[in-house]
């Protein structure tokens, strides 16, 4: 009451102005920030990272990034480091997974040895860590048929009453022949299961309309998937300027008819100035409600903006897409989401594009909130001053009981590096 009573006295742009420091202070108190870090040598160039929470103890969080390099980082922002091996050779797309049994899986491309680039990634691999950083599995390899297998993603399903619990689905774009313009050579999503980790179904195509094989956006790429409490299996990616989803009802050995959520003016293959290469790939996410969100990026009056829209009907409809940032001179893109297992909050992360330099920016919703918070999680923004040094195609949150841990690719002196830093809400 006293507070009330004191700014019932002050002209009301002085209460605005105090409101927002009141704000902005309990911002500041309820979030905790761990120290930035760059993981790795600048030399390595290392980029397109992924994030896992260790489940067994969240003081601990793995990180992957392009080519093999894995990282493990504990509560004194220290880590070890490791180049990954498998049977079937390690190059590139490195996704990190918490299984339900608390083991980590690491999905990615293969290096065939007997192969050049890029026909040796002819297979995609799923190892799972069985002790410390260093010991992994041999590899599982999925999808072998001589041709380019690209883009995985992994979802498990972890409902512990649904059908197919524990099922792993590895989704991923399979290519006849990377970057040929042939007509007869084309792209389609593909997705394969595991009941145990260790063997693999045959690879079914999902997708109803296949894309060419040049790596833009009339490739259809980005397949990311989410099972409900049912055990039913939903899958978006994009394509032809189009964002699509399908869903299975047996376990993912049958899909539907492709539906369309909405358009992706100028497809996901975006542009923006002195970046290599930056795109706006959906991110599909459920959660505990079974609400769907979808988090994607494209081209709006010029501008690239990322986009969010949900669904309260396990997909038959979608809300229109709604821009999380709208600064007039800025692109924003490579977003990624996800969803609090534990207290179910909405994350995504970004980047922010503006006169060249760039900050990366994480948005956050509770789950039964409508709109987003927003904040910058990078400290000093990065110049873009090498245009042709590869950042990597996405960057990465992941979120366990309010600890997130958050990695992003950035340029120091021309090289790529990562950055890694933890945050407590």
């Amino acid at each position: 009451m006293v507070f009330l009573c004191y700014f019932s006295r002050v002209k009301p742009n002085l209460i605005l102005l105090l409101l927002g420091l009141f704000f902005l202070l309990n911002q500041a108190q309820a979030q905790k920030l761990s120290p930035l870090i760059t993981l790795g040598k600048p030399e390595w160039n290392c980029n397109e990272p992924t994030v896992c929470i260790d489940p067994k103890d969240s003081d601990l969080v793995w990180v992957s990034c392009n080519n093999n390099r894995l990282f493990r980082v504990n509560y004194l922002m220290q880590y070890q480091h490791v180049e990954l091996e498998s049977e079937h050779g390690v190059r590139g797309d490195l996704v990190l997974y918490a299984l339900a049994n608390n083991q980590i899986s690491c999905t990615h491309l293969a290096k065939h040895p007997e192969k050049r680039s890029p026909d040796y990634y002819d297979r995609i691999v799923f190892q799972v860590n069985k002790k410390g950083l260093k010991k992994w599995s041999k590899g599982v390899g999925i999808g072998f048929n001589g041709k380019m297998q690209d883009k995985p993603w992994v979802h498990q399903n972890k409902h512990q009453t649904a059908r197919f619990k524990h099922r792993i689905y590895v989704s991923w774009t399979e290519f006849d022949r990377y970057e040929s313009s042939a007509p007869e050579d084309s792209s389609r999503i593909k997705i394969a299961w595991s009941d145990d980790g260790e063997t693999f179904s045959n690879p079914v195509t999902v997708s109803d309309l296949s894309g060419n094989c040049l790596d833009g956006d009339s490739t259809v790429e980005g397949a990311t998937t989410v099972s409900d409490s049912q055990g039913n299996v939903y899958m978006a990616w994009a394509g032809y300027e189009r964002i699509y989803f399908d869903k299975s009802l047996d376990g993912g050995q049958t899909w539907g008819a492709d539906q369309r959520i909405g358009n992706a003016p100028q497809g996901w293959d975006l542009k923006v100035p002195n970046f290599m290469r930056t795109n706006g790939l959906p991110f599909l996410s459920i959660d505990s409600s079974n609400n769907l969100y979808l988090i994607t990026a494209f081209e709006d009056s010029s501008l690239n903006r990322v986009f969010f829209t949900r669904s309260k009907d396990l997909g038959k409809t979608w809300d229109d897409f709604f821009p999380l940032q709208q600064a007039p001179a800025a692109h924003y893109v490579c977003p990624h989401a996800i969803v609090d297992p534990i207290t179910q909050t909405y994350y995504a992360i970004y980047y922010k594009i503006e006169a060249n330099k760039v900050d990366v920016l994480l948005s956050y919703k509770k789950q039964h909130e409508e709109g987003f918070h927003t904040l910058k999680v990078s400290d000093e923004p990065f110049e873009l001053s090498n245009p042709k040094r590869f950042l990597g195609d996405y960057i990465s949150v992941d979120a366990r009981n309010n600890t997130l841990a958050l990695a992003w690719t950035a340029l120091e002196n021309g090289f790529a590096v990562v950055k890694f830093r933890k945050m407590k809400f």
